[in-house]
């Protein structure tokens, strides 16, 4: 009988010290503490990555390989990378379309902003590198005025299915 009770007593001390380091409520708290520093840690990174490195000259789009004289451009199903680029206004650009994907595709700077597809008209176009087949690479060299443009791919279903980005002349 002398073991049983020891192993009660013994059981019984090791709740009262596992209670002793965490009781309910630490417990809790050191779980709050723990969700919001993580959550901290999350939304900085975010940040950072949504920021693309900005220099605090106001620009939010990342320049594209190559500078703001060129840029180069891969397209797939069906995004732009990347989306968004900086070109230099009122100077003659080249714009290189790489399509790294499985189907055609082009890269077309619109006058305005379209919201459907069935908005779009050539007369809207500004400057485009002309379609481009899977596995090719097409060039073209533009002059744009300053300002932030649409860039959508107008081979049929692309822009809708969301294929689109902005270029900034500055």
């Amino acid at each position: 009988m002398t073991d049983t009770a020891t192993d009660k007593n013994s059981s019984a001390a090791d709740d009262e010290t596992s209670e002793m380091r965490f009781g309910a409520g630490e417990t809790a708290w050191l779980a709050v503490v723990t969700v919001l520093a993580l959550l901290g840690v999350a939304l900085g990174v975010i940040a950072l990555v949504t920021s693309g490195g900005d220099n605090g000259d106001g620009g939010g789009a990342a320049p594209a390989a190559g500078g703001g004289d060129s840029a180069t451009i891969a397209a797939s199903e069906f995004a732009f990378d990347p989306a968004d680029v900086n070109l230099t206004a009122g100077a003659e650009v080249t714009v290189e379309l790489d399509n790294t994907g499985s189907v055609e595709h082009n890269w077309t700077v619109l006058s305005e902003e379209i919201t459907a597809e069935s908005d779009f008209s050539e007369d809207l176009v500004l400057a485009a590198v002309d379609n481009t087949a899977a596995g090719e690479s097409n060039s073209a060299s533009f002059t744009l005025e300053p300002g932030a443009y649409q860039v959508i791919c107008t081979i049929p279903g692309h822009f809708d299915a969301g294929m689109v980005g902005t270029v900034t002349a500055g």
